[in-house]
């Protein structure tokens, strides 16, 4: 006679607070993710701000000696640091849109796996619970993710290592990287602001 399978007992009110748990976590992540789409937006238009800040920049020395009969020595030297600063924060913006998206790409990648890891290794505990046995084995035995992790972690050098361990959860690392997004969008309106002096200084120095 085929062995019937009986799940292990569960806690029902512990199952709804779980489950309760996970929605609430999804609708988060959500909420993050629906910002985080922006950043590629925003390191556009740093990417379009640095091609004309370094335009401008290499038609300027190019023509050095045709511009200085027409601004000042001075004038040009500002406006040059003005154009290097802006594209420093242009730059920053840039790895910090790199950060994000890649930070993204991998964790909606490695949903995925792990999605598919946790169905073959539910579908193989129910083959298993069928097998007739003599031994009494406890199916309900949860696999040791923090175990996992930690090996996972001891593959990164050590300041990465530091990184990681930095975030105790999955909320914290997603605050942060909101934080990061925050910065780069701060940065690009930054190097916004720097071309536009650079703009400016010249419209009232000619």
């Amino acid at each position: 006679m085929d062995k019937q399978f009986k799940p292990h007992k569960v806690d029902i009110s512990e199952l709804i607070d779980d489950t309760k748990k996970r929605a609430e976590r999804h609708i988060l992540r959500a909420y993050y993710n629906s910002v985080f789409e922006m950043s590629a937006f925003v390191d556009k238009l740093a990417t379009w701000m640095l091609a004309g800040i370094g335009a401008t920049a290499a038609l300027t020395v190019t023509n050095i000696k045709n511009i200085t009969a027409i601004l000042p020595l001075f004038t040009i030297k500002i406006n040059l640091s003005i154009l290097t600063i802006s594209a420093l924060f242009g730059f920053l913006a840039k790895f910090l849109s790199l950060d994000i998206q890649s930070t993204v790409a991998q964790e909606l990648r490695l949903r995925a796996i792990l999605k598919k890891s946790a169905d073959e290794y539910h579908k193989r505990i129910r083959q298993l619970s069928l097998m007739d046995t003599e031994e009494e084995i406890d199916f309900g035995t949860k696999v040791d993710i923090e175990k996992v992790l930690n090996k996972f972690v001891a593959a990164h050098p050590w300041y990465k290592r530091m990184t990681i361990r930095k975030y105790s959860s999955a909320e914290e690392a997603q605050a942060a990287r909101l934080k990061r997004y925050y910065r780069q969008l701060a940065y690009t309106v930054f190097e916004f602001l720097g071309f536009l002096a650079f703009i400016i200084i010249v419209l009232f120095s000619i």
